[in-house]
């Protein structure tokens, strides 16, 4: 018995002992970075994904970050980035057998078109079994509903914008205007259970060496970036938070926001406060960890979260697969 069997017997267990019939059942993975299909954290996650199909998933849930620095100190032509991406998501696709549902994170899509919509859609939007997905007027932005667990799960979108051509080029680090009207009238016009997932966390800022640049391509030769402004905070999150206090307050049902980007996992109650933080959702905020972390001896281990919501317990459990701890919330 290998790693990833010996792992997967003891989740198997896990879920067996609190899976109910109207649980939600969706393995997690985030921020595999990876710069070809042959990179080693593919070979792991697809055997990970392959071990998850005993649990019967109603889906995979991708938070985004798939691609390494492509695109950034070097150029790689959009074309041979939706190849990547195509490529790297059909084998999860064909490996795990269930829907994919993906989260378009920072590092996706910096070809010429760095971070456009229209580029991420092309790859991603209703492919991979996520046909069931409701899409808002523009971008990534989506929502999908799971009838037998009274659930919701939205999807938003950031950076949602870029100024490609500007002599120090950045993704404009909003929701936008569009998605939160959006989020207001349509994706949280429900009396469904929801639970929100986005890429970059709520509480995320850019604390490192903000004067730092990387090249980029920006769409006619290769230009300089700050790192912060590649890896920034959302401008707009407070009209998203005010929203979502709104939805809470009319006897809304938001059970937790779950977001990748850092590399570690971390959780927040609400009005919870860490450091200079203080979660101002009505709701958990909960982060998983890189899929691929690595051991003291640069050996590859992989990391996945597989999340059991389950409505009429009022519990979300996250079991680890892999490095890392289990996790759980009582709503």
């Amino acid at each position: 018995m290998d790693m990833h069997q010996m792992i997967m017997a003891s989740v198997k267990q896990k879920i067996n002992e609190i899976r109910k019939e109207d649980s939600l059942v969706m393995p997690i993975f985030t921020d595999w970075h990876v710069t070809s299909c042959e990179d080693s954290a593919v070979k792991n996650l697809l055997e990970a994904l392959f071990c998850l199909k005993e649990i019967n998933p109603n889906g995979v849930i991708d938070l985004g970050d798939n691609l390494a620095m492509l695109g950034r100190n070097e150029h790689i032509a959009n074309k041979e980035i939706s190849s990547l991406l195509t490529d790297l998501f059909q084998k999860a696709f064909q490996t795990c057998e269930s829907p994919i549902y993906f989260a378009n994170g920072n590092h996706d899509g910096i070809g010429t078109d760095f971070f456009k919509a229209d580029f991420w859609n092309e790859i991603v939007k209703n492919r991979y079994g996520n046909e069931a997905a409701q899409y808002g007027e523009e971008g990534s932005y989506y929502y999908v509903d799971f009838d037998e667990s009274n659930t919701r799960l939205v999807f938003l979108s950031v950076p949602c914008d870029s100024d490609i051509e500007a002599k120090m080029p950045h993704p404009c680090w909003k929701f936008g205007e569009k998605q939160i009207r959006w989020l207001a009238e349509k994706a949280l016009d429900t009396d469904k259970n929801v639970i929100l997932i986005s890429h970059v966390p709520f509480y995320y800022y850019y604390v490192g060496d903000a004067e730092k640049t990387l090249e980029v391509w920006n769409g006619n030769c290769t230009a300089k970036a700050y790192v912060k402004d590649l890896c920034g905070w959302i401008d707009d999150i407070e009209d998203v938070i005010s929203i979502l206090n709104a939805f809470q307050h009319q006897n809304g049902k938001l059970i937790a926001v779950l977001s990748g980007h850092t590399h570690v996992d971390s959780l927040w109650a609400p009005g919870e406060s860490k450091d200079e933080y203080t979660n101002s959702l009505p709701c958990y905020q909960v982060v998983t960890r890189s899929v691929k972390p690595y051991g003291e001896e640069g050996e590859f281990r992989v990391a996945l979260d597989l999340m059991v919501w389950t409505p009429s317990e009022g519990t979300l459990d996250l079991i680890r697969f892999g490095d890392g701890e289990d996790r759980k919330i009582t709503i």
